[in-house]
């Protein structure tokens, strides 16, 4: 597939992905057992971010690099909790061959949102991604270095995006702010919150405690 490159239209080297249906099957996995715990998607927009990015596929038309991170974060995350009850009614190998997979979409992620830093492409989809990732990143090394560069990059690229002002007045800073009560408003709130919490949490010293266990 083409991804968007950068602002001259440059694009870089292919990214294999799922078939759609494959996809389909583990962002269901994921928004039935694993959304509950990280609150940073809504699963309308995400359902149809994945369709859109296939359609484009199908199109030969550019895909956003930050839109399909988003969707292999997702992915990365599902094929870990993956079990052998998900396995008897999905076109998959053994659970234990889908959690080894995981892996690999980590790689292919982290390959993306570093793309994304090159060309200075700042999104939202980027930022969730960053923030599904290190939950798998965690889960396969715990409270690493790598997660913490995760988390710090995702928290700079949030205030980039001036994702703390949410809530701010219209106007203050003199940009056009989406509705406070639209969409994209409280998607950006529970993102800016989620890394606020995230960041308290690693901080303290239960945290600390925990990875010294580790």
């Amino acid at each position: 597939m083409t991804i968007e490159g950068s602002s001259s239209g440059h694009s870089v080297r292919n990214f294999s992905i799922p078939l759609h249906q494959e996809s389909v099957i583990l962002l269901e996995k994921y928004l039935r057992d694993i959304t509950y715990i990280h609150h940073v998607i809504l699963s309308g927009p995400l359902r149809t971010m994945v369709d859109n990015i296939y359609g484009d596929i199908e199109k030969h038309a550019p895909i956003s690099p930050a839109q399909v991170a988003l969707l292999l974060s997702i992915l990365s995350s599902a094929m870990f909790t993956w079990t052998r009850k998900d396995s008897e009614n999905a076109p998959f190998a053994t659970s234990e061959k889908v959690n080894a997979t995981s892996s690999v979409w980590v790689k292919g992620t982290l390959d993306l949102l570093d793309h994304c830093r090159r060309i200075s492409l700042q999104s939202i989809e980027a930022i969730q991604a960053m923030i599904i990732l290190s939950f798998a990143i965690t889960n396969i090394e715990g409270i690493t270095a790598r997660f913490r560069d995760l988390l710090s990059t995702a928290i700079t690229a949030a205030r980039e995006l001036s994702l703390h002002k949410v809530d701010h007045q219209p106007g203050i800073d003199r940009r056009e702010e989406a509705p406070a009560d639209s969409v994209e408003s409280e998607m950006k709130r529970r993102v800016w919150w989620y890394l606020v919490a995230t960041d308290w949490y690693v901080s303290s010293p239960t945290a600390a405690l925990a990875k010294a266990r580790y």
